[in-house]
């Protein structure tokens, strides 16, 4: 990895090639880490943001939600949310409102509909 986190994945910032090649696109809430997940600034400023929440509700990884920095993980916890929804046609953490949908999130309560594939299942669970 280059040591960047994204923290704002989701499918509208997926776009694919017609030689289906992935690009990630709107990087403008990204961070860049180094591998042991330091910000690389002496900015105070900086390393605040980097604990704030920034991202769409139904794609945000619980550690952010308990006022945790965002990491590598936080990314690929919203890849799993991504895989979900493009599997089932539904989110996984949806709810009435924002808080609702971040209750969810915290206490990962979420089901799987009957007929999702059982290898696609064991990945996004692994996320």
């Amino acid at each position: 990895g280059l040591g960047i986190i994204h923290r704002d994945l989701k499918p509208e910032n997926i776009l694919i090639s017609e030689d289906m090649h992935i690009k990630i696109t709107d990087f403008g809430t990204s961070k860049i880490l180094s591998l042991d997940s330091e910000v690389k600034t002496e900015n105070p400023v900086d390393v605040k943001r980097k604990n704030s929440f920034v991202g769409t509700a139904e794609y945000v990884s619980p550690e952010v939600l308990n006022n945790q920095p965002a990491n590598f993980g936080s990314d690929l916890w919203a890849l799993g949310c991504i895989i979900y929804q493009c599997l089932s046609g539904s989110l996984p953490f949806r709810s009435g409102n924002e808080y609702q949908t971040f209750q969810k999130i915290v206490k990962a309560e979420y089901e799987f509909p009957e007929g999702f594939n059982p290898e696609a299942k064991d990945l996004v669970q692994k996320l």
